[in-house]
């Protein structure tokens, strides 16, 4: 387990003790810590890290330290978009990825419901600001034509056209002859000349299960 620089456990308010073998609720913004994902946020050379949780909040833990000697602040912060503080309905995962091509790198989470969000960046190098959330992929739990539940994203030019795709992992259960199976989707979503998710149907890929 991770320790900020004063050798406290990281987390982000909720989390499994180790010692103690139960759950524990400590100071934090609530909610247990659910994803990780290292960016040098603040141009300085180290990773910090972008944090998201069950309860949906994306928040930022910076790295006072250096990159071969990391010495994270003891609190975490609430990552903005727009006016708001940046979230999602449940279940954030959220990555770093250039999604716009400007050369600034964005923040894209899936969701608890399936959906993928995109939070643009607008600011400078080393300064990060972003817009309010934009859907990529919206909620298909109800007709099953997208990712169901807990959507996991990544970012790559999956087709060799130069340009950005999406690629969602998710985990649902289907009933079929009237057995109830739980399954992991791989949902490839490619770029239109346009630039913008080609969303339903998507293409769904067996063989791929979590």
């Amino acid at each position: 387990m991770l320790l900020d620089r004063a050798g406290n456990r990281m987390h982000t308010g909720r989390y499994w003790d180790t010692d103690a073998k139960k759950h524990t609720s400590g100071d934090g913004p609530g909610g247990r810590a659910y994803s990780a994902f290292p960016i040098d946020w603040d141009a300085d050379g180290d990773f910090d890290l972008v944090v998201g949780t069950d309860k949906g909040g994306i928040f930022l833990r910076i790295n006072e330290g250096t990159k071969t000697k990391p010495a994270f602040a003891v609190k975490v912060v609430a990552i903005r978009s727009g006016q708001m503080k940046a979230s999602v309905s449940r279940y954030a995962m959220p990555i770093a990825a250039d999604w716009d091509g400007d050369s600034r790198w964005d923040l894209i989470s899936g969701s608890k419901d399936g959906a993928v969000y995109w939070f643009r960046n607008v600011g400078k190098t080393g300064k990060p600001l972003f817009e309010p959330r934009r859907t990529l992929v919206a909620s298909s739990r109800r007709d099953g034509r997208g990712p169901q539940n807990s959507a996991q994203v990544d970012v790559a030019d999956f087709d060799g056209d130069g340009d950005m795709d999406l690629l969602v992992g998710d985990q649902a259960a289907e009933t079929s002859n009237g057995k109830r199976e739980r399954h992991g989707w791989i949902w490839l979503y490619r770029r239109s000349k346009a630039r913008v998710v080609q969303v339903p149907p998507g293409v769904r890929q067996r063989g791929e299960r979590r």
